[in-house]
């Protein structure tokens, strides 16, 4: 899916990377926002049931091997459940609509390099490919402001696109006010 030059609008253009960046801020706030609310709501019902976090979480010799092995157990449920949403928020969002919240909020959509929706090993690659992006010092996300087509390195390995899906027009009017703005205060500097 390429952007048409001819088409006044973003719609189907390549989304850039401020945009991809709010989204995916936005996202990070609602999913650790979500794991961060639930962690706090089950320690408040295990504090009801008088077991504090420091219990849970020590294995001291006090206890028998059964309590101390029940405790590893929970420890890594939820462990498992806290990683199991935060991948799969990404992975289903990508996969049913295309579109994380936070990419909905930006007017964003993620799709597959022949336009369709990403294939279950498309958004799996996508998310691991987000790991990959970081190193060296988020290289693969910064490779969006180079790349002719906005790609990450988790795009490029997924082989998808992020464009963007709503018919945003360039404000001309604000544009010629930012010029004339622009001009007066380079007239002001210059005369003074």
């Amino acid at each position: 899916m390429s952007p048409d030059s001819a088409n006044p609008h973003l719609q189907g253009q390549y989304a850039g990377f401020v945009t991809r960046l709010i989204a995916f801020a936005a996202d990070q706030v609602l999913v650790l926002g979500t794991i961060v609310t639930v962690n706090t709501l089950v320690m408040l019902v295990l504090g009801f049931f008088q077991v504090t976090v420091s219990d849970v979480f020590s294995f001291s010799g006090s206890h028998s091997t059964l309590v101390q092995l029940l405790r590893i157990l929970a420890v890594g449920l939820a462990l498992l459940l806290n990683v199991s949403f935060y991948m799969g928020y990404f992975i289903l969002f990508w996969m049913l609509v295309g579109q994380t919240p936070g990419k909905m909020l930006m007017g964003v959509r993620v799709v597959s390099f022949d336009g369709r929706p990403l294939s279950l090993m498309q958004a799996i690659k996508r998310f691991l490919g987000y790991y990959l992006s970081l190193l060296p010092f988020f290289m693969g996300f910064i490779w969006v402001l180079v790349s002719d087509t906005r790609q990450g390195w988790h795009d490029k390995l997924a082989r998808t696109y992020v464009i963007y899906t709503w018919q945003a027009t360039p404000s001309f009017r604000f544009l010629r006010r930012l010029s004339h703005a622009a001009e007066k205060r380079a007239r002001r500097l210059g005369s003074g």
